[in-house]
């Protein structure tokens, strides 16, 4: 299971919110016990345009930002951290 890590898309996070929550810890699915944990981090640097409008439509907060934000994240780009937990697990 991939789930978004502490520090995932923080900065767009920190222009959205004015009160930051923690993404949840990846829960353990019932009846599993888990194999291994590993966390998976990366620089992004969306260049403007088509590609920043594309990340942005893909995450749930498309729908928080206003509209004069959101172009102007498409016209500048944006550079931020992807971070993701991933976590394996087998049947107990």
């Amino acid at each position: 299971i991939v789930t978004p890590g502490e520090k995932h898309l923080l900065s767009l996070r920190e222009r959205i919110y004015t009160a930051l929550r923690p993404h949840p810890k990846p829960q353990l699915p019932f009846g599993f016990e888990c194999v291994s944990q590993q966390r998976v981090s990366f620089d992004l640097d969306i260049p403007a345009g088509d590609n920043t409008q594309a990340l942005l439509q893909m995450t749930p907060f498309a729908w928080q930002i206003n509209a004069d934000m959101f172009l102007s994240l498409i016209a500048h780009g944006l550079q931020d951290t992807a971070d993701f937990q991933l976590s394996v697990y087998r049947v107990s």
